[in-house]
């Protein structure tokens, strides 16, 4: 009989094999390489779930895809109007600087009563500073509502007054803006002051004021010219050239002046828009900066910003309905 057999200690304990022999190091360091750690497993896991998730949902609702996907074409399609808004904003600043930077044109003689624009070539004149002399008619002032810097106002707006017979019963002019005034201010007895009525020379720009013409929104309350105490809402340039009485009703209807300080800084960046300082103590109404003129009702850059959030919601909308489509 032969004697029992002997059994090693590493036939019993084969992993051991690793650390053996002069290249056990690196066996045991490709060995930890290739196994899969549990960070990883979960990812996968997590992953596999997801993807499952994504295939049960897709069988469940099949035309969600197609709803993401029209969401995500209409999204991107309005973050290109979007683009163009601001585009053409960035044109129209640019167009009313180099107006602003023009010479000053004064107003005087037959141009003060035959103004040298008309509907053929407003565009040239818009924004263009001018000079004029006449006599304002505060009792005919039309206040415009306008919120500036969460302050309650109003833009005041008189007929200015360039020619008229020795009665006054007959008037020709212009309208003009002479600046943003405080809401406590609206009444005429809640002044300081006794409002001139005599003849003044104003720097100005003529302008269609289309920053406060709202005519056609639902939500904001009309003119009323004919009640007994005139109320104004927006700006709308036949209403009000009807109510200044003035002869020559049809030239006042194509544009107003607007009063500004041609002094102030040609930067639509600016945030100084009407021209006072913080304690308010110059003469209202506070006439317009250059800035402030060239502000519109929707800057470039808040275009931009809305562009950007309808682009990221048209391809994460996108994305969403492509993952609906061809996960399974």
């Amino acid at each position: 009989m032969s004697g029992p057999e002997k059994v090693s200690f590493r036939s019993l304990f084969p992993q051991l094999s690793l650390f053996s022999g002069r290249r056990s190091t690196k066996n045991v360091a490709r060995s930890l390489v290739k196994a899969p750690t549990a960070q990883s497993f979960i990812q996968d896991n997590e992953v596999a779930r997801f993807r499952g998730v994504i295939s049960d949902y897709a069988r469940r609702s099949p035309r969600t895809s197609l709803i993401l996907a029209g969401l995500g074409g209409a999204s991107l399609l309005l973050g290109v109007f979007k683009g163009i808004e601001a585009s053409r904003a960035n044109s129209e600043i640019s167009f009313r600087k180099d107006q602003l930077d023009r010479p000053i044109f004064e107003l005087k003689g037959n141009d003060a009563v035959n103004f040298p624009w008309n509907r053929e070539n407003l565009r040239d004149w818009l924004y263009r500073p001018v000079r004029i002399t006449g006599r304002p008619l505060h009792n005919k002032a039309m206040l415009i509502p306008r919120r500036h810097e969460g302050y309650k106002g109003f833009d005041y707006i008189v007929p200015l007054v360039t020619k008229e017979n020795e009665d006054g019963s007959v008037q020709e002019g212009i309208l003009l803006n002479k600046g943003w005034i405080p809401h406590e201010y609206a009444h005429v007895g809640a002044r300081h002051r006794i409002e001139n009525a005599l003849p003044q020379t104003f720097d100005c720009y003529l302008s269609l004021q289309s920053e406060l013409d709202e005519k056609g929104s639902f939500f904001k309350e009309g003119n009323s010219p004919a009640h007994q105490r005139s109320r104004w809402n927006h700006v709308y340039l036949p209403d009000m050239a009807k109510a200044s009485g003035f002869k020559n009703v049809d030239s006042v209807k194509l544009a107003l002046l607007e009063r500004v300080n041609l002094k102030t800084t040609n930067d639509e960046r600016n945030a100084k828009h009407f021209e006072y300082s913080l304690a308010m103590m110059e003469d209202y109404p506070f006439e317009k900066t250059r800035a402030g003129a060239l502000q519109l009702r929707h800057m470039p850059w808040d275009l931009q910003a809305e562009q950007n959030t309808y682009f990221s919601f048209g391809v994460v909308s996108s994305a969403l309905a492509i993952a609906l489509r061809f996960v399974r």
